[in-house]
């Protein structure tokens, strides 16, 4: 006699093989190499800042903005506003020298400009800068805390010029002042306890490291002001559907995944023969996945309803790349 299964038994079974048939359609995964999709939209675009003439005629001639760094003074070490004497400067490497190195490797830490020592025997070419900076003032204070300890806050203002040194002149007419401080979180400042004293050899030591963490803030923010003068900027040299190919990119300061708006630009030739720019058209904005040396690979992810992306068209690095870096995804 044939036996028989229980209910229980029969669903059981029913379900492994449905599991066993779902495994065998499980999909593969997706390939590493798989382009992202882009979901492609249209609309008006916001036009960045940061595009200059100077700057279009450096990638019409294939050439590289370089920028010049010069740390003129780091302030004064005996200044009384400061709770550390000169020779604890010394002590901790708070040097022209040094600041200038540090400056330059701030900026070159973006990874969105050619950054160079100024020195004696610069060429003075259409593509060269001069970043002159200043310490122009700095202070420290000791704020009382509960318990009788008191809390060091550091403060260092640097003032920044921006030099073409082909023309000599200035590229704002007025410097860009920036500020760094330290001390105005835990975990991030010097804390004296009631029996600690400022002229205390462990205490000054501490409070020199306070202004070099505040001059390093300064450099940083100093940075994000230089990218506002000098955006990376590139060239469209072909189309094919919503790709382009792109003259411009690590050398030129690109990164992969960057965003860039795409503009067509008009000029005008004012009377004394000077050429300015009279207008810009923002026609797309691309995402750039393929970024090589000199060339890069971008998708459009959003048009204009007017306009069309043509070869001769430049492009450069939109607001949100800028403030947040390639976006990552």
């Amino acid at each position: 006699m044939p036996r028989l299964c229980s209910p229980t038994q029969a669903a059981s079974a029913a379900l492994t093989c449905l599991l066993l048939a779902l495994a065998g359609c499980k999909s593969n995964p997706p390939s590493p190499h798989e382009k992202d999709k882009i979901e492609l939209s249209q609309g008006a675009i916001r036009m960045p800042s940061g595009v200059y003439l100077g700057g279009l005629q450096t990638i019409d001639q294939a050439a590289r903005t370089k920028l010049y760094v010069s740390m003129e003074s780091i302030g004064d070490p005996s200044n009384p506003k400061l709770l550390f004497p000169p020779e604890m400067a010394q002590a901790v490497g708070l040097s022209k020298r040094q600041m200038n190195r540090n400056l330059m490797d701030t900026i070159l830490a973006s990874r969105r400009f050619d950054v160079l020592e100024m020195g004696n025997s610069v060429t003075a070419e259409a593509s060269s800068f001069q970043v002159a900076a200043m310490v122009k003032d700095a202070w420290q204070s000791l704020e009382p805390m509960e318990g009788g300890r008191r809390v060091a806050v550091t403060r260092v203002l640097l003032s920044l010029q921006i030099k073409d040194l082909y023309t000599g002149e200035l590229l704002q007419d007025r410097a860009i002042s920036v500020e760094g401080q330290s001390g105005q979180s835990s975990g991030d400042r010097t804390v004296l306890g009631p029996q600690d004293k400022p002229n205390q050899p462990q205490v000054q030591q501490a409070l020199a490291n306070d202004y070099k963490k505040a001059m390093h803030r300064a450099f940083k923010e100093a940075t994000l002001r230089i990218q506002e003068v000098f955006r990376p900027l590139g060239k469209v040299v072909s189309l094919d559907g919503d790709t382009m190919g792109l003259f411009g990119g690590i050398r030129q300061g690109f990164q992969g995944k960057d965003e860039l708006v795409v503009f067509r630009v008009r000029t005008l030739r004012l009377p004394n023969g000077k050429e300015e720019i009279s207008s810009t058209i923002p026609v797309a904005a691309v995402r750039c996945d393929g970024v090589g040396s000199n060339t890069s690979q971008c998708d459009i992810i959003r048009k204009h309803p007017q306009h069309q992306v043509q070869p001769g068209d430049y492009a450069v690095l939109s607001e949100y790349s800028k403030d947040n870096g390639a976006r990552m995804e």
